[in-house]
C-alpha cells in the first residue's frame, strides 16, 4: 500500500511539474516580448512567485534558462543566480542563498543596472537576516535603499525601510525602528492594493516593536489596525496569531498565550522561531512550569547561528533565574557569565551598527538635500519664467501703448491733412460758384435790362449752383472718409 501511494504521489508530482513547465514557458514567451525595462521587472516578480513561494517550478528552471538565452536577455547569468538563491532560501539554506546572490551582484555591477542591483541587495538582506548577520543585512538594505532612491522606486524604498526597521528591532534600537516605520508609512498614502498591504505590514511590525518595549496599549492599537487592514490573500494568519498572543502576554494571561504560541511556532521558519520560543519559555516560567521553560529555551541557545544576541542574553537570564529558584547558584552564575559574554559581543556589534546607522542617516540627508536643491531649482526656474513673462508683458504693453500713440499721431496728421484739404476746397472750389451766384443775383436785382438778360443771369446762377452742389457733395464725401 505504501509503495502504491508513493507511485501515485510520484505520478501526481510529475504531471504537476510538466503542467507547470508548460505554463511557465508560455508566460515567459509573453514576458520576454515586453520592452527591456518592464521585461526585467516582470521576470524577477515571476521568479519570486515561482521559486520562493512554491517548489512546483523548481524542475522547470532549465526551461527558464533556455528561454532567457533564446531571447538574448543580457541579465541572464544574474537572473539564474537569483532564481537559484530563492530556491535554497526557501529551504532555509541562507548561507548558500547569500553566496549565490553575491555572484549575481558581482555580475550585475558590471552592467550598472540599478533596478537589478536594488532587487538583489534587498534579497541578499533577507538571506543575511535569516542567517543572523544583522550587520550584513543592514549594509545590504542601505545599498538597496540608495539604488531605489536613484530610481525613485517607491516600492523598493518602502521595502528597504521596513527591512531596516526590522533589523533595528532585533538590535533593540526601538526608536530607530519606529522612525523608519513612520518613514515607510508616509509613503503609503494611496488606496491601491500595494499601499494597503504595506500599511498592514507596517502596523504588524510596529506591534512587534511595541511588544518588545512592553507597551500594551500600543500593541493593542496596532493589532486592531492590522486586523482591520488584513485581506484573505495576505496569508497573514500566523502573523495575526502572534500579535494576539502579544496582547495576552502583556495582559498577564500566560495560560491563554501558550496554546497560541505553540500554533504560531513553525519548524520551517527560522526567523521568528526563536522569538516565539523565547516568549513561550517566559510564559512557562511565569506560570512556574520551569521544566517546560528550560526544555524550550535550550533549543534557542543551542542554535548559535540563527539566535540573535538579545535573544540569547534573555535566554541566559531566564535560565539563570530558573537555576536560582532551584538553589543552583553555581549554574546560575555560569548562565550569568554566558550572558555577559554575549552582551560583550553585542556591544562590539553595536559600535559597527552605530557607524552604519550614521551612514544610512547621511545617505538620507543627502537625498533630502538633493530633493530640496531640485525643488529650489524648479522654483527658481518658475520665478525666472515669471519674471520673463512679466518683462514680456511689459514689452507688449509698451509696444501696444506706442502703437496707440503712433496711431493717434497718424490720425492727428490725417485730420490735419483733411482740414487743410477742406480749407482748400472751401477757399477755392466752394467760394468761386458761391461768389458767381451772389454776383449774378446782385446784377439781376439792380439791372434795368430786359427780361431776356435776366433769364441769361438765371442760367448762369443755375450753372454756378450746380457747380456748388458738386463741391458740397465732395466735401461731404471727404468728411465721411476714415
Amino acid at each position: 500500500m505504501k509503495n502504491l501511494l508513493t507511485i501515485i504521489l510520484y505520478l501526481f508530482v510529475a504531471s504537476s511539474v510538466n503542467a507547470a513547465d508548460s505554463t511557465q514557458k508560455k508566460n515567459f514567451e509573453k514576458i520576454l516580448g515586453m520592452e527591456k525595462g518592464e521585461r526585467l521587472k516582470n521576470i524577477m516578480d515571476l521568479f519570486y512567485d515561482r521559486y520562493y513561494f512554491s517548489s512546483d517550478y523548481d524542475a522547470g528552471l532549465d526551461l527558464a534558462l533556455d528561454s532567457l538565452k533564446k531571447y538574448q536577455v543580457a541579465e541572464t547569468p544574474a537572473l539564474i543566480y537569483f532564481a537559484q538563491s530563492l530556491i535554497v532560501r526557501r529551504k532555509q539554506d541562507f548561507i548558500k542563498a547569500e553566496q549565490l546572490l553575491l555572484k549575481a551582484i558581482n555580475w550585475a555591477e558590471k552592467g550598472d543596472n540599478l533596478y537589478l542591483l536594488a532587487s538583489l541587495h534587498t534579497t541578499l538582506a533577507f538571506a543575511q537576516t535569516g542567517k543572523g548577520d544583522v550587520l550584513g543585512a543592514l549594509h545590504s538594505y542601505r545599498l538597496a535603499r540608495n539604488e531605489a532612491e536613484k530610481l525613485k522606486d517607491k516600492r523598493r524604498i518602502i521595502s528597504s525601510e521596513l527591512g531596516i526597521a526590522d533589523i533595528y528591532r532585533t538590535l533593540q534600537l526601538y526608536n530607530h525602528a519606529i522612525f523608519y516605520l513612520d518613514q515607510a508609512g508616509l509613503r503609503c498614502t494611496g488606496n491601491n492594493p500595494y499601499d494597503q498591504k504595506m500599511t498592514f505590514a507596517i502596523s504588524k511590525t510596529k506591534a512587534d516593536v511595541f511588544f518588545a518595549m512592553q507597551k500594551a496599549d500600543s500593541v493593542k492599537l496596532y493589532y486592531n489596525k492590522a486586523l482591520t487592514l488584513n485581506k484573505p490573500d495576505y496569508n497573514s494568519k500566523r502573523e495575526l496569531m502572534r500579535l494576539n498572543y502579544y496582547v495576552l502576554i502583556l495582559s498577564g494571561r500566560y495560560d491563554e498565550a501558550i496554546p497560541l504560541i505553540k500554533q504560531v511556532l513553525d519548524p520551517n521558519v527560522k526567523y521568528f522561531r526563536h522569538i516565539d520560543r523565547l516568549n513561550l519559555a517566559e510564559s512557562y516560567f511565569k506560570i512556574n512550569d520551569h521544566k517546560s521553560a528550560v526544555s524550550v529555551i535550550e533549543h534557542v541557545v543551542a542554535d548559535s547561528m540563527h539566535a540573535y544576541s538579545y535573544i540569547k542574553i534573555h535566554s541566559y537570564k531566564l535560565l539563570g533565574e530558573i537555576a536560582l529558584s532551584k538553589g543552583l547558584n553555581e549554574e546560575a552564575l555560569r548562565y550569568q557569565n554566558l550572558g555577559l559574554i554575549e552582551a560583550e559581543k553585542s556591544i562590539k556589534n553595536m559600535t559597527e551598527v552605530s557607524d552604519l546607522s550614521f551612514q544610512i542617516r547621511l545617505d538620507q540627508m543627502e537625498v533630502e538635500s538633493k530633493a530640496q536643491a531640485s525643488l529650489f531649482k524648479k522654483e527658481r526656474t518658475i520665478l525666472v519664467f515669471g519674471l520673463l513673462a512679466t518683462a514680456l508683458g511689459a514689452i507688449i504693453i509698451g509696444l501696444f501703448y506706442n502703437s496707440i500713440r503712433q496711431k493717434s499721431k497718424y490720425e492727428k496728421l490725417l485730420a490735419d491733412s483733411k482740414t487743410r484739404e477742406l480749407s482748400f476746397l472751401n477757399s477755392h472750389k466752394t467760394r468761386k460758384p458761391l461768389a458767381n451766384i451772389l454776383g449774378f443775383c446782385n446784377l439781376a436785382r439792380e439791372s434795368d435790362s430786359p427780361k431776356s438778360d435776366l433769364l441769361t443771369y438765371f442760367e448762369y446762377i443755375a450753372i454756378s449752383a450746380a457747380e456748388l452742389d458738386e463741391w458740397v457733395k465732395e466735401v461731404d464725401k471727404k468728411l465721411k472718409e476714415d
